[in-house]
């Protein structure tokens, strides 16, 4: 009798030891997808009366719709059980599994998988929708409703399908057994940013309905009976993607049987546009939504569900889990650190963006000083200027009044405050209310709100195109901002907190020594001189500087830049550009401001500028002609040029032949007496180059062939911009097109030199410098030019009568030498070769017409 106890104990043992490590084993083994598996395991871990709204579908429901936006938004407490291409029978079993451990007040179905063909899921699908289940009558019927019958043995044992997972096991694996529960609000993971365009068709034409298929729609009907059965209102949704017409025709039938039963059928592919979905930026694959895309379907969806459904705020239900572990202070997306002052220069980013999802609820809670001096009044801002969207929030200060503005219409004012005022702004989906020192200053729905991706500032708005303007002499005591709205309780119960100020801003004084300091002289050639001072002026927007220049008003080849620190990035032009718009009209841009001063043509301009932060003053000739101008603006980190600009992509362009006599920059302001007083000797000139020697002789007559001969005489005409010399030129009419000489700068932004070139029998066509001249030839075939430069005057002699002169053309260098026959390209290679006939030609730079 012992033994046979003992056996049986040995058993007991051996049994229970077994079935633990077996547990183990299947724990650790068993797939852990996020989809299927996981919603359904974790759903049982949810306490009783936890769900409100079950979600239900595949991934077009659990990657599109977060239920943490619907509990933000709105308090609805919804869960998501679902699993990826999930169709109608396992959304049916995963219903009634619900459904015994939990009583939604709503459930809602997307209905993408029940106007699909199917009749078995693909393997791996079938395994993720049901080994979440709990073993159960319900387990075996789904298995035998999804699971095709040589895997139905496997898929409900489970291990053979996972067995040979070992290989692969990560951290999670280990953390999966019955005591690690995971009781937290559902979330989706971010998309990383993934923007992927697609194209929603328009199937308004398409009103043919197409029946659903028979395994399906069968389960589809099963579905709407269960609820009804239990008492529990059903809406389905369609979330929008790339649909295909026979899907239309599907949804059509499915808007059939939903009005037929008395369900509510909202299908995105319809009206996504007033859910704010832009299928250009919303999208991270053409059927799931990216992270700006799902705040909106998420936000709209808890919106439309408040407004439609009697369901619960379960934020103010204590007892609730979530609203246990879901603090406040989770929901905070900035808060100040230290008070913000204004002063009429400043201005803060908080990088909050209230309006990219305008459905989306906020809290915004702030002390502000009440007391500002300047002209414009703008404590904070997020505010779209633009006059088709003119919405958003601003808080500002007008005839003693401080209003809260939402557009042009919708504002709620506050008359009765004192130095300071402790103010809230509490927007839920279109819904405003705004407090004043906690009592209820007004409340307002909007009709619609436009998107704006503007972000939150304080002590300055941004125009149309960015741009801060209106910086005023507010402060800002204390400011929190949170992405939920909070209730009237929260609010009243607020309370600021002590912020230190800031430390006062003292501008720098300029050394003695410049930091930057013009050596010699600088002559542009308006070709490609410029100097590089090394100096980013706007790397950090705040700093104070003091820039000095006496430079020379004449500028005649290139665009007149004198010096420039500039940003031309378009929409948002910034920095310093100093340059000559025509004679005697001297362009400043200073910050993202522009004022033109008139000067005397030909002089010498004494030019300093000086920057505090993002005051301006500006001195010309001794005389303050702008004074402490506010321009903030954003970083640029482009260094400070002298003779040219640069582009957007950081290329140097509007290369210019200006004249820099003196140039110093200081870090720090320069005292405004020592400006006054600034009138230094000019830096001494640059070395000169000294042109090549100018003379040539033909040997022999040319005769081009048009496809390779030519001469390089090796004379450099143009070596230096203003070198003297003559060219005597003796040659025969060919056919059309002769190109006889050249000299020429095949530069796109910077064509010069010379071409000789016979157009046709009667024309002659010449390009002196920058300057293109037609002479009319004689009928004789033979004729004999001559061409006469003097510094930059051309004179030009045809067959012994002057046809041309006094022709001033400025240019900056070229090194090409002279060709016959032909022209070159500018990376140095010969074409556009001709039959010209050439029969003598001499060059010097002896001014024989002298």
């Amino acid at each position: 009798m012992k033994d046979k106890i003992k056996k049986i104990v040995k058993t007991i043992v051996f049994l229970g030891c077994f079935l633990v490590g077996l547990y183990f084993i299947c724990s650790i083994l068993k797939f852990k997808y996020a989809d299927g598996v996981k919603p359904m395991e974790n759903f049982y871990d949810l306490p009783e009366d936890t769900v409100d709204v079950l979600l239900l579908g595949s991934s077009h429901m659990g990657m599109n719709v977060d239920p943490s936006i619907l509990w933000d938004e709105q308090g609805i407490a919804a869960y998501a059980c679902w699993g990826g291409m999930q169709p109608t029978w396992n959304t049916y079993y995963f219903l009634k599994e619900c459904l015994k451990y939990q009583t939604p007040k709503l459930v809602v179905m997307d209905t993408y998988l029940a106007v699909n063909d199917l009749e078995y899921s693909a393997y791996e699908n079938s395994v993720k929708n049901v080994q979440g289940m709990r073993f159960s009558e319900d387990k075996l019927e789904a298995i035998e409703a999804g699971v095709e019958p040589e895997y139905r043995d496997s898929v409900l044992l489970g291990l053979p399908t996972y067995h040979y997972r070992y290989g692969s096991l990560t951290a999670e694996d280990f953390s999966s057994f019955f005591w690690n529960k995971n009781t937290d609000i559902q979330t989706i993971e971010s998309s990383g940013g993934i923007v992927q365009p697609i194209s929603i068709r328009d199937t308004s034409a398409v009103t043919e309905k197409a029946e659903l298929s028979e395994k399906l729609g069968r389960y589809f009907y099963m579905i709407i009976d269960y609820c009804r059965e239990k008492d529990i209102p059903l809406m389905l949704v369609t979330s929008p993607y790339d649909v295909q017409e026979i899907e239309q025709k599907r949804y059509n039938k499915i808007s059939e049987i939903a009005m037929e039963n008395g369900i509510e059928f909202l299908n995105f592919n319809n009206f996504y546009q007033e859910a704010g979905i832009n299928p250009e930026t919303d999208f991270r694959d053409p059927g799931h939504l990216n992270d700006s895309g799902i705040l909106r379907y998420s936000t709209y969806l808890a919106n439309y569900l408040r407004q439609n459904y009697e369901l619960p705020d379960r934020r103010k239900d204590e007892s609730h889990i979530w609203a246990q572990k879901k603090e406040t202070s989770e929901n905070i997306v900035f808060a100040l650190d230290e008070q913000f002052v204004g002063g009429g220069l400043n201005y803060r980013d908080t990088e909050v963006k209230l309006y990219d999802n305008p459905l989306a609820s906020y809290t915004l809670l702030t002390e502000i000083s009440t007391e500002c001096d300047s002209e414009d009044q703008v404590w904070m801002s997020c505010f779209s200027e633009e006059p088709d969207n003119y919405t958003g929030l601003l808080i500002n200060k007008k005839d003693g009044k401080i209003y809260v503005i939402f557009n042009a219409i919708s504002r709620i004012e506050i008359t009765e405050f004192g130095e300071t005022l402790k103010l809230a702004v509490v927007k839920n989906g279109l819904n405003y209310k705004v407090y004043a020192d906690g009592s209820l200053a007004g409340e307002l729905t909007m009709d619609k709100i436009s998107p704006y991706e503007g972000t939150l500032l304080l002590g300055c708005q941004a125009d149309a195109e960015g741009r801060r303007f209106r910086y005023s002499d507010t402060d800002v005591k204390d400011l929190e901002v949170y992405d939920i709205s909070l209730d009237e309780q929260e609010v009243r119960e607020w309370e600021p907190r002590e912020l230190p100020r800031p430390q006062e801003y003292q501008a720098p004084a300029a050394g003695s020594e410049a930091d930057y300091e013009l050596a010699q002289q600088f002559a542009g050639d308006g070709a490609e001189k410029y100097l590089d001072t090394g100096i980013p002026l706007y790397q950090d927007p705040g700093a104070s500087w003091t820039v000095m220049a006496q430079f020379g008003e004449t500028s005649e080849i290139g665009a007149g830049v004198y010096f420039s620190c500039f940003c031309e990035e378009e929409s948002n032009y910034r920095g310093l550009l100093v340059r000559r718009l025509e004679p005697g009209n001297i362009n400043i841009m200073f910050g993202n401001h522009s004022t033109n001063v008139q000067v005397e043509k030909d002089s010498v301009i004494r030019l300093v500028i000086t920057k505090e932060q993002a005051s301006y003053n500006i001195y010309l000739n001794g005389k303050k002609i702008i004074s402490d101008e506010m321009s903030a603006v954003d970083e640029y980190k482009g260094n400070l040029l002298i003779g040219c600009q640069e582009t957007a992509e950081g290329e140097k362009f509007r290369f210019s032949d200006i004249k820099v006599y003196n140039f110093e920059v200081y870090d720090g302001i320069v005292g405004e007496s020592r400006i006054m007083e600034w009138n230094p000797d000019y830096k001494e000139e640059q070395p000169g180059k000294e042109p090549s020697p100018v003379d040539y002789v033909l040997p022999h007559p040319f005769l081009g062939d048009g496809i390779s001969e030519f001469v390089d005489t090796g004379i450099q005409l143009y070596d230096t911009a203003d070198k003297n010399w003559t060219l005597k030129l003796k040659f025969r009419k060919g056919e059309a097109g002769q190109m006889l000489a050249t000299c020429f700068a095949e530069e796109p932004v910077n064509y010069r030199g010379l071409i000789i070139n016979v157009l046709d029998e009667s024309t002659l066509s010449l390009t002196l410098g920058q300057t293109a001249k037609e002479v009319e030839l004689p009928p004789q075939p033979e004729s004999e030019l001559e061409i006469i430069k003097s510094g930059y005057m051309y004179t030009v002699i045809l067959n012994g009568e002057k046809v041309l002169e006094n022709v001033e053309s400025r240019t900056s260098e070229y090194d090409g030498t002279l060709h016959l026959g032909c022209a070159v390209d500018i990376d140095g290679n010969e074409f556009r070769f001709s039959k010209a006939e050439i029969l003598e030609m001499t060059v010097s730079d002896v001014l024989q017409n002298e």
